[in-house]
């Protein structure tokens, strides 16, 4: 328990040395999210780091309490997919990722955007799952 008047020094461990850290990795092949906490010896300097692509392929499971930040996750994700030119599928129950992600989409990629809004009954979708089951 730190103590006041007391300088208190808190060491963490360097990064996995297979954790993908931006410059050490192709940048089309990761994600990059944060930074490590961990700070190398007299550098004073944070490591980005990231998700390989691949494992973000097995699915990611995003939980947390209101307002830390997990739609703005969802956000850097999604805003790094387009960058690079990649496909996604968005389903955004309340509606404010897709505006955020609308607004970065590049003109050249705006005909690639499918938006389905189930709530706009002027222009309703139908479709059938369970067609030729």
């Amino acid at each position: 328990m730190p103590r006041a008047g007391k300088v208190q020094i808190i060491k963490y461990a360097p990064p996995p040395p297979e954790l993908p850290i931006y410059g050490k990795v192709d940048p089309a092949e990761v994600s990059f999210i944060g930074r490590t906490n961990y700070v190398a010896a007299l550098e004073e300097k944070k490591f980005i780091f990231g998700i390989k692509r691949g494992d973000r392929r097995r699915h990611l499971y995003i939980i947390g309490k209101s307002g830390v930040g997990k739609s703005k996750l969802l956000e850097l994700l999604i805003r790094q997919d387009v960058a690079y030119g990649y496909g996604l599928c968005l389903l955004d129950p309340h509606g404010d990722v897709i505006q955020e992600i609308l607004d970065f989409v590049p003109k050249e990629r705006i005909d690639d955007v499918v938006l389905i809004d189930p709530t706009d009954v002027e222009h309703p979708v139908s479709f059938n799952p369970l067609k030729n089951v």
